[in-house]
């Protein structure tokens, strides 16, 4: 005889300074924030060892003049950022806890604990700013469509995101943007939801959503996500040919014919690039891949089809078809919807200059 397991559906916004969690809570047919041991909502995200253990929080927080080089914050700007990036080794400049290369050029946190060295990674847990449509469902006003600019300045990031909430419980995310370094104390311009909570909440009605949990505006919502940046190929010349933009909504796919450029061309290279610059020496390589067996003829005659598709939870499969044998291949990129925030700001800056 099976069990079924209850669960509780929670929502987590680590911030820069300051962190939230949030719980759906069947009883009450609500999301709920819950406070930490001193009852307070929101907790410093702070870090620290000693002699007693490892502190969190308003603990942590507390005792950093004593113990600076083991007390950890602001470790947000680490994520999605390579140790080499120059803002990061700014940052780590002025750090008074050590952090050092690891492989892949991540950034790892080095702390003493009960004596000895212990290497952290920063890790982050985050959600889409989705808390204001779910209060907005169910007012028999809500127009069909309803397009919402979310803001979320927080401690130590800037974020910007625009959705089109529909009647039906359909959130689609038409553009997002920000900046990392951009802080203060958080602030909304829409939400009927504190704004220290917001982000912590609708991390949990995701949470909720996505388990099966809640009510039925809870279980009704449709989430759409939108690439960060454009995706293309390139084949020759060093130049993108974009076939997904930035900011398309997702699933999506986009097909294209090519041809030969030489007279018996004998294979296809298949570069996939991210960005938005011309040159694709400027922007963020992915994979290729080599489609072999096109048969011997004049330049312009072979046609290859390419198709970039995307599903729903950002997979990209880039596929090249030979037209006259329908020779195939293809790859799969898992990673091209997880583009840091500095990657995509120092893409857009390289843009505007």
């Amino acid at each position: 005889m099976s069990t079924r397991v209850k669960t509780t559906p929670i929502g987590i916004d680590l911030g820069t300074t300051y962190s939230c969690v949030a719980a759906w809570f069947d009883q009450h047919n609500r999301i709920e924030i819950l406070p930490n041991e001193q009852g307070n909502k929101i907790t410093p995200s702070y870090v620290a060892c000693d002699h007693t253990g490892v502190l969190v929080g308003e603990g942590a927080k507390n005792q950093i003049t004593r113990n600076p080089t083991n007390t950890v914050y602001d470790v947000k700007l680490m994520i999605g950022s390579r140790f080499s990036d120059a803002i990061l080794q700014k940052d780590i400049q002025s750090w008074p806890f050590k952090v050092i290369e690891g492989s892949t050029n991540k950034s790892i946190i080095v702390l003493e604990h009960m004596g000895e060295n212990k290497e952290f990674s920063p890790e982050e847990i985050s959600s889409a700013a989705i808390a204001y449509g779910l209060d907005k469902l169910g007012d028999p006003y809500h127009p069909q469509q309803k397009n919402i600019l979310v803001f979320d300045l927080g401690g130590g990031t800037f974020d910007v995101s625009l959705l089109t909430i529909s009647r039906d419980g359909t959130i689609s995310v038409k553009a997002v943007g920000g900046d990392t370094h951009l802080g203060g104390e958080d602030f909304d311009m829409a939400m009927s939801i504190n704004a220290d909570e917001a982000v912590a909440f609708g991390a949990a009605v995701l949470a909720a959503n996505i388990s099966g949990n809640g009510n039925k505006a809870i279980k009704d919502m449709i989430l759409l996500d939108v690439t960060p940046l454009s995706l293309g190929i390139n084949l020759n010349g060093g130049y993108i040919d974009v076939l997904i933009p930035r900011n398309k909504p997702i699933p999506t796919m986009k097909e294209r014919v090519y041809v030969t450029v030489s007279d018996n061309q004998v294979s296809l290279t298949v570069y996939v690039y991210q960005g938005e610059c011309d040159e694709v020496k400027d922007n963020i390589f992915l994979d290729k891949f080599t489609l072999y067996g096109v048969p011997p003829a004049p330049a312009g005659q072979e046609k290859m089809k390419v198709c970039f598709s995307i599903d729903a939870n950002g997979i990209l499969d880039v596929s090249a078809e030979l037209v006259s044998t329908g020779n195939k291949r293809s790859i799969v990129i898992a990673g091209s919807g997880n583009v840091s925030k500095d990657d995509i700001e120092k893409m857009l800056k390289k843009v505007e200059l």
